[in-house]
């Protein structure tokens, strides 16, 4: 009889425990569900934002696709090639400026799954002792209670996580999608982009210098506007393409068929700019004050 009321309040106080750690673990639920419903909020806003930031993105190709059938209208027209083509690589560095500043998607928040764990630790040795008939009715009729309870309160649980997580999905997709439209307008970027014209493998050959010999020089403006435009450890045929995008006339016009005559001679005149590295010769610092062009005589 002494064993089985010991056993009564041991149970009992197991009873309260349990209720303890169900309280803490609902609390835990609630906070957590709290804390992913604020997150799909947010993930929502940053789709709209992102939605919006696309189609400022579409309107800008729009705009620039319409400047250039203005060009090929104006030549049509009769217009001068040199003022056409001036006006033409102007609308171009606004779009590529304007296209480059856009602002890029944000990522989503994460949504996290609680941590289920109960704080009850099983007993290393189990007590041995006998029940009468009526305790162990009596624990049944509370075990099966328990576990009704339980069982409602999880499948609540399981309901609603399941909504989160299919909620997840669909952001993710709409979010995909999302970035697969910003690649394929960068992609179209990239094509209006002029093709670098492909070079044979570099070997050893003596210096040549360029014909015709350079006149002139890029002005301050000119030089300060293409820094903008450079990065460090960029290949100095990249800055070459740039410079001979930037000036179609003086520059490129000239030294298009000496494309590697004119990248060393970048080089030679902005030493301090470049580093070398497995024969190939990347950016590093300071501004490229030397940019030598040939003006024709008018």
């Amino acid at each position: 009889m002494q064993k089985t009321q010991s056993s009564i309040s041991e149970f009992e106080n197991e009873k309260q425990k349990l209720e303890s750690d169900r309280k803490k673990l609902n609390e835990e639920y609630a906070n957590q569900i709290e804390q992913n419903e604020i997150s799909h909020q947010e993930n929502y806003r940053k789709i709209e934002e992102s939605k919006n930031e696309l189609n400022q993105v579409n309107q800008k190709y729009e705009s620039f696709s319409k400047k250039i059938d203005e060009s090929i209208n104006n030549l049509r027209s009769g217009k001068k090639l040199d003022q056409v083509r001036q006006l033409h690589n102007e609308n171009k560095r606004i779009f590529i400026d304007s296209v480059n500043q856009q602002t890029k998607p944000n990522f989503i928040n994460k949504i996290y799954k609680p941590n289920t764990r109960t704080n009850l630790k099983e007993p290393h040795e189990p007590r041995q002792y006998q029940r009468d008939s009526s305790d162990d009715r009596g624990y049944r009729e509370k075990e099966r209670h328990t576990e009704r309870n339980n069982s409602g309160t999880f499948k609540v649980l399981t309901v609603v996580f399941l909504l989160l997580w299919i909620g997840t999905i669909v952001f993710f997709l709409f979010f995909h999608t999302t970035q697969d439209d910003v690649a394929k307008t960068q992609l179209q970027e990239n094509q209006i982009q002029t093709v670098e014209p492909p070079k044979a493998k570099a070997e050893p050959v003596p210096p040549k210098e360029l014909n015709p010999k350079p006149n002139s020089e890029l002005t301050r403006t000119d030089y300060i506007f293409l820094s903008k435009k450079i990065t460090k450890d960029m290949p100095v045929k990249d800055i070459v393409q740039l410079i001979f995008e930037a000036n179609p006339i003086d520059i490129k016009s000239t030294y298009s068929t000496q494309f590697e005559e004119y990248s060393k001679k970048i080089i030679e005149l902005n030493k301090d700019c470049f580093r070398e590295d497995s024969n190939r010769f990347f950016f590093v610092k300071g501004i490229l004050v030397h940019i030598p062009s040939f003006k024709k005589e008018k």
